[in-house]
C-alpha cells in the first residue's frame, strides 16, 4: 500500500508513520513548512526524524502563505482547524499525483484543540482520500513509550520554535460548513494548488 505520511517532527507523527511502515506500507513523508510562523530548526528536526525512520527523502511543502491569508481574512479562532484541513487537502492532491491510497496523520483523540471529535469531523472531508490515524486509540504515555523504543523521542522533544499562528483561544467545536464558508473567502483551491506546485524534494542525509 502506498501512503502519504504527514511528518511534523514531533512525537506523534513519527510514531504514526513508524507503525504503518512496520506493517509494510510504502510511505512518502511530507513536511508542511509554516514559513514565517515557525523556524528553520523545526524543518531540520523533521529531517532528522525522517532519517531515524529510514526514509531517504522528505517532501517539503510551503504552508505559511495559506495560514497568513486565513488569519487576515477569516476568524482566527479556527486557524488550527484550517491549518490541518489545508494540510489534508494538499497532501491528498499529492497522493493522487503519486498514486497513494491514503494519508497518515499523528492525531490522537483530544490531545490538542484540532483533535477534538468535532474538529476531526470537520477536518477529514478536506481530503479526497482516506485519512488513517493509527494513534487514535493510544494515550500519550503509550505513544511516548513507542517513541523511546524506536529512538525518535529525544529528537522529537528537542526545543524548536513554536507555531506562531496558534490563536489564544482556538475553537474546539467547528463544523465542516463553518470551515468551508471561511475557506471560500480566501480562495483555498488556488492557495492549495500554489503550495503543491512549490513542493520540494529534500534528500535525507
Amino acid at each position: 500500500m502506498k501512503l502519504i505520511g504527514l511528518l511534523s517532527g514531533g512525537i506523534d507523527s513519527a510514531v504514526a508513520l513508524y507503525l504503518l511502515k512496520r506493517q509494510g506500507a510504502e510511505i512518502t513523508p511530507v513536511y508542511f513548512d509554516l514559513g514565517q510562523f515557525s523556524g528553520e530548526d523545526t524543518k531540520k528536526r523533521t529531517l532528522q526524524i525522517a532519517k531515524k525512520l529510514g526514509f531517504k527523502e522528505l517532501i517539503v511543502i510551503p504552508h505559511g502563505e495559506a495560514l497568513a491569508e486565513f488569519k487576515e481574512k477569516a476568524d482566527p479562532r479556527y486557524t488550527c482547524v484550517f491549518c490541518k484541513r489545508t494540510m489534508l487537502r494538499v497532501a491528498s492532491m499529492l497522493a493522487k499525483e503519486l498514486g497513494a491510497e491514503a494519508l497518515i496523520t499523528g492525531e490522537a483523540l483530544g490531545q490538542v484543540a484540532s483533535q477534538t471529535p468535532e474538529n476531526l469531523r470537520a477536518e477529514s472531508p478536506a481530503s479526497s482520500v482516506p485519512v488513517l490515524r493509527p494513534l487514535i486509540g493510544l494515550n500519550k504515555s503509550e505513544i511516548i513509550e513507542i517513541a523511546r523504543e524506536i529512538g525518535t523521542f529525544e529528537t522529537s522533544t528537542r526545543r524548536v520554535a513554536c507555531c506562531q499562528a496558534v490563536p489564544s483561544k482556538p475553537a474546539t467545536r467547528s463544523s465542516r460548513e463553518q470551515m468551508e464558508a471561511a475557506e471560500a473567502k480566501i480562495g483555498i483551491e488556488t492557495l492549495a494548488s500554489a503550495a503543491l506546485s512549490k513542493a520540494q524534494r529534500n534528500v535525507v542525509k
